[in-house]
């Protein structure tokens, strides 16, 4: 279920007991963040059946403002886990790019010194290797 998803089922956020009650658990609720009530809502239903875990799973695009809502409401009642980002290899099934290796080996003033003279042409190097079409565009 998405907060701010105008064309989803089931809009959450319309009544949120109504929610919980015929969804009890086994719920991913996404972008949580845009709905800070939603966290107070979350905390009597995890209180009412504190022994069964895990039932929710709520992600979120913008962390801080995640880990602010969840951490004042649900102290002691969560689980945090930060995943990073797929990287387009990743995605595309693909090896890293020849650059990634730089950070197999610890970073030395000449490593960091590269990369600081180098940003454009390593960045476009990077994204020109990964790209299905063989063209990148300038991001500036």
């Amino acid at each position: 279920m998405s907060i701010g998803c105008r064309s989803c089922s089931v809009n959450i956020s319309r009544d949120y007991d109504f929610f919980f009650r015929e969804y009890p658990r086994h719920i991913i609720i996404d972008e949580a963040q845009e709905a800070p009530e939603l966290f107070r809502h979350l905390r009597g239903v995890i209180d009412a059946k504190r022994h069964e875990k895990g039932r929710f799973i709520l992600t979120g695009s913008n962390y801080p403002e995640l880990l602010q809502n969840a951490s004042d409401s649900l102290a002691g009642r969560i689980a945090i886990v930060e995943i990073g980002t797929l990287k387009m290899n990743e995605v595309l099934r693909q090896p890293l790019p020849p650059f990634y290796r730089i950070f197999e080996q610890p970073l030395t003033s000449d490593t960091l010194d590269y990369l600081k003279n180098n940003q454009n042409a390593v960045t476009q190097n990077s994204l020109q290797s990964l790209s299905t079409s063989g063209q990148v565009v300038n991001l500036r």
